[in-house]
């Protein structure tokens, strides 16, 4: 396959859908990652009877509460980070 490589791809990335082969292969070649979705809308629109899976989380919660009363948001974008 003679065809280049992206230097960017984006997809979907939040705390529980990780795309951990797809952005293992983008650093294997070089390819940035971009994440859509990393608030966790995409289970909602995939969905709509779902919560927000990523900002509801009891987990993200607990660790929201550790650091200072930091918000649901600001820790799934510094997970994101």
């Amino acid at each position: 396959n003679n065809l280049p490589l992206p230097s960017v791809l984006q997809i979907w990335v939040d705390p529980f859908y990780q795309s951990i082969e797809i952005r293992k292969f983008c650093q294997d070649n070089g390819i940035v990652v971009v994440s859509y979705s990393t608030l966790g809308g995409q289970h909602f629109y995939r969905n709509p009877s779902l919560k927000n899976v990523v900002l509801e989380s009891k987990v993200i919660a607990e660790i929201a509460k550790r650091y200072q009363n930091a918000s649901e948001v600001q820790v799934v974008l510094s997970w994101a980070m």
